[in-house]
Formats: C-alpha cells, sequence, structure tokens
C-alpha cells in the first residue's frame, strides 16, 4: 500500500516507495473505518480518520458506505479517498488516492476501482469487473489503457468485509482468520491473516491512554510487517498503528481531519537514510565489503546475489555484504533474458514516436552493445535537464516529453531507450551511496543484458563506468502482467530503521 546529483538530488526512490506503500496500506487499512455500517442498513455512513507519522500528522482518510438495491439484490457501496502530504529532500510531495468497491453481503467482491494521482504525472487509474472467476482489469497511464485478465480464488472477499466480519463473527483472544482479497492499485490478489490479542492501552488521538480490544493484521504484500488495529468493547475501531515510520491512523471528526496540516519536520528523504560516514571517491570504488545488521528481517530475502553483489551470513550473526564495480572474470554468464525484457508496455512504451526517434539520438552508428549503453546512459542523464521530486513514476514517453524527474525517470527512460535499440533492459532498485550525506538512500537504476551479463547503468549519476555503491534489493521488468511498479520495490522496505550498514573494505580503480 507506493523513493539524487549525489547531493540531494536525484536518487529518491526510498522514500517515494515508502510513501506509495504508506498511502497503500492506509487505503488498505482505513476498510477498518467502514465497519460502523452494517448489511442491513441502507443509510449513508461517514467516517473520517487522522494519519501520522512519527507523532506528525501528514494527511486523512474519509470513507463512506451505502447499501444499496439492484436487481432485488443489495450491493454495498464503499468508497475511500486518502490524501498524503509529505516533504522528500525538502520539495513537498502531496498524493491523493480513490478507492471504491463494490460487493454483495457476503462479502463477494463485485467491482473495484482506484486512482492513484500524484501531480503533474503519475496519475494511474484501474477499474474493474468481476466475471466468473476472473477479473477483467483496465488499467490506465498517460492516457493508454492496458486490459488484462485475472484469475481469482473462489471465495475472494471485498478489502472491507474483513470489519463486517469482526463486528458480526468477533474473534476471541488467541483465534485468528485468514481471507484473501483484491488490491486494484497493485492489481492481485492478497493475503490477509487477523490475529485477537489480548487488549493493551495505548494513546489516542487526543492523549488520553484507554486500554483497547487489539487485532493484529499481517499482510502478503508486507512480509514481515504486523499493523495493530485497536478497538471498543462495542467493536467500533479508534486506532491503528503501522510500524513503518510509526504511522498510525486515528477516528476522528470531519472538522479533525481536514485541519490544516502544519509544517512538519519529517522528511521521508531524509528519515530513511542509512548512515555509514565516509566512503572516499565512491565514484571510483571496485569492490566495497560491508557488515550487515538485520533486525527481524531475513537479509537473504532482501539483497539478492549476483555476478555484481554476494553475501554471506557469518559466525556472529551478522552478515557480509560485498559489492563490485565488475562480475568477477570467473563469474559465470547468465541465462538469456525473457522477450519480457524487450517488450512494449505500460510504462516501457516503445511505440512511442518520441521514443522511437531519442533512441536513436546516441550512438547511432555504433553495433558494440556495451558501448551503446553507456552511451544511453549519458543521453538520458543529459536529456533529463529538470531534476525534481515531484513525481511518483511517469512513464517512459511521458518522462521524454516532461524531461524531469529523478532516479526514477532516469531508470525508466533508459531502459525503454535501451529496448527500442533491441537490449534487453530492465529497472533495478536499491541503494545508492550519497556522499554529501555520508548515507545510503534508496534509489533505482537501469540494468542492461551485455555479453551474458546483467550490467548496472545509472544515468541519474551518469559514471560512464561500474561502481561498487549500489546496492540491490529488486528488479522489475514493469510489463504489463506485473502489479503496480511500487510493488517490486518492496524489499527495500524492510531497510527503513532495521538495518546498520559498517564500511570495512574499500577497493578503487588504481590511477593509469
Amino acid at each position: 500500500m507506493r523513493t539524487i546529483p549525489l547531493t540531494v538530488g536525484h536518487w529518491s526512490v526510498g522514500p517515494r516507495v515508502l510513501l506509495g506503500m504508506v498511502v497503500w496500506g492506509a487505503v488498505f487499512a482505513s476498510g477498518w473505518g467502514l465497519s460502523t455500517v452494517r448489511a442491513d442498513e441502507p443509510k449513508v455512513e461517514n467516517t473520517w480518520q487522522v494519519i501520522q507519522m512519527q507523532g506528525q500528522r501528514v494527511g486523512y482518510v474519509h470513507a463512506t458506505t451505502k447499501t444499496e438495491e439492484r436487481d432485488g439484490k443489495k450491493v454495498i457501496v464503499s468508497d475511500v479517498f486518502t490524501r498524503m502530504s509529505i516533504r522528500r529532500f525538502g520539495v513537498a510531495l502531496t498524493t491523493d488516492v480513490i478507492q471504491k468497491t463494490e460487493e454483495t453481503e457476503e462479502g463477494q467482491l463485485l467491482s473495484v476501482y482506484s486512482l492513484q494521482d500524484n501531480p503533474p504525472f503519475s496519475r494511474t487509474e484501474a477499474k474493474g469487473r468481476v466475471s466468473g472467476q476472473k477479473i477483467i482489469l483496465e488499467t490506465t497511464n498517460a492516457g493508454k489503457t492496458h486490459t488484462r485478465e485475472i484469475p481469482l480464488p473462489a471465495d475472494l472477499k471485498s478489502p472491507s468485509w474483513q470489519d463486517r466480519s469482526l463486528r458480526e463473527s468477533p474473534l476471541k483472544v488467541g483465534e485468528s482468520r485468514t481471507f484473501q482479497t483484491f488490491e486494484a492499485t497493485l492489481g492481485k490478489v492478497v493475503d490477509i491473516h487477523l490475529t485477537r490479542v489480548e487488549a493493551g492501552e495505548t494513546t489516542l488521538l487526543s492523549g488520553e491512554k484507554a486500554k483497547l480490544d487489539r487485532i493484529e493484521l499481517k499482510q502478503s504484500v508486507l512480509p514481515g510487517i504486523t499493523s495493530l488495529i485497536y478497538s471498543d468493547s462495542s467493536g467500533s475501531m479508534k486506532k491503528m498503528e503501522m510500524p513503518l515510520l510509526k504511522m498510525e491512523a486515528f477516528d476522528c471528526t470531519r472538522d479533525e481531519a481536514l485541519r490544516e496540516i502544519a509544517e512538519a519536520n519529517i522528511d521521508l528523504g531524509i528519515d530513511t537514510l542509512v548512515k555509514v560516514g565516509v566512503i572516499p571517491n565512491p565514484r571510483e570504488t571496485t569492490r566495497v565489503t560491508f557488515r550487515l545488521e538485520a533486525r527481524e528481517y531475513d537479509p537473504f530475502q532482501v539483497y539478492p546475489a549476483s555476478t555484481y553483489q554476494g553475501l554471506v551470513k557469518r559466525d556472529d550473526g551478522s552478515f557480509e555484504l560485498t559489492v563490485r564495480a565488475e562480475a568477477l572474470p570467473e563469474a559465470p554468464r547468465e541465462p538469456a533474458p525473457e522477450a519480457r525484457y524487450l517488450a512494449s508496455s505500460r510504462y516501457m512504451d516503445l511505440n512511442d514516436e518520441l521514443i522511437q526517434q531519442l533512441s536513436q539520438r546516441f550512438a547511432n552508428e555504433e553495433t558494440d552493445v556495451r558501448r551503446i549503453a553507456w552511451a544511453g546512459e549519458k543521453f538520458v542523464h543529459e536529456h533529463l535537464n529538470l531534476k525534481d521530486y515531484k513525481t511518483n513514476l511517469a512513464t517512459a514517453s511521458e518522462v521524454a516529453r516532461s524531461r524531469s524527474g529523478d532516479c526514477t525517470e532516469h531508470g525508466v527512460l533508459l531502459a525503454a531507450l535501451l529496448r527500442a535499440r533491441k537490449i534487453p533492459a530492465r529497472v533495478a532498485a536499491g541503494l545508492v551511496y550519497a556522499a554529501s550525506l555520508k548515507a545510503y538512500g534508496g534509489h533505482m537504476w537501469t540494468e542492461a543484458y551485455l555479453d551474458g551479463r546483467w550490467v548496472p547503468l545509472d544515468a541519474t549519476l551518469a559514471n560512464g563506468h561500474g561502481d561498487a555503491i549500489h546496492i540491490k534489493t529488486s528488479d522489475a521488468a514493469l510489463e504489463d502482467e506485473s502489479s503496480l511498479p511500487v510493488e517490486q520495490m518492496l524489499p527495500l522496505i524492510h531497510l527503513l530503521g532495521r538495518t546498520t550498514l559498517t564500511v570495512e573494505v574499500v577497493e578503487h580503480r588504481k590511477s593509469e
């Protein structure tokens, strides 16, 4: 539930991904505000919640639910609007998410709608209708619509069914309930696991302390992350806690929810950094070895092994993470890439006229794929002449025209241009070292399949060669069949506040 020049200029995917996922998490979890309406009540109910991070207001949720009569059957219609306003490296960023679901009294999903809006670009609209054991989902980006059919499990429920089920059939302490729902923003089926735990004391929005019933909420899309939902004796939900950046949502009045958000100290660009100290001459590094200490997650599930990156567990429980600028000569060739790494998609819109034109503006007489790739890196770096953080994730054609963005826009455009030149390419996400901050922060770059290996390219920095300051956590083809790109970057979520990196070895290129 949706993020840098190395002087706080482009590397922003960590905060951006966190924002996207926090907004998604708020929308998804905000179903608890819908529980005040029973299936047999025709009236429209309104609920409001305030969203806080680290004790500071950053947004609100407004949810409505009504029951309609259609062809002699009752249909429950739920609408949820979420607005989040945060700062990212000093730049204000506001994201709106609208979600609508229709369901039967039994919780069977009938239709979904989702709109995630981050002006001036990154407007993603998804709408789907259930037909038998599948949902036909239409997703629109940059004015282009893509349709796909997604199979559904037989007992799939609507997201808001969770709360009615808890009111009508409450869990006892120690009991659990598991079901599956469909999340339109991600375009996939999500597993939900609820467990009633002992009541506990918590602080409400008013500052009062109260002992409330508690439900643990786990979602398959956020493995290892457990949220807590608090409710009173009547089953009315009062608060939700999500451990990422101490996110909380509180039941409140309309006036409280809409109260102007004060200038906050929280900055997702700064607050999600992993401090490591000085790495001298970082762009010329050939190998960096870290001592990695992970809290509450398995590093082997987060840092993929490759010809450039390796992870070993040590006897003391810590891990040794090694990153290289170039693959070792003895490293085996990687399997030939699948066709999806050359395909056009809603984000990699290769058939766009400008994308085709730009792909021929660098190394157009060159036949060596490595030279083409490195020339493309430099070209994209120069083409994007406005470096900003205001866009969540734009399509390649949008980036080509706006000539603006941060690391995600650099990564997407370079991958698209390389594919247009028949070079397999994908985007990668992880961490990069920012010398000005003496820290690692979230970042996105490009990987191209060159001479039998996936080779990192970074149009944001445009080194013209590899380095050892990129720590990879995931990659994505961004094909139409995949969910929203933010999901591909979820491993970054585990790093936030739960990772310590200590630099142990640094090697540099030898001067010629």
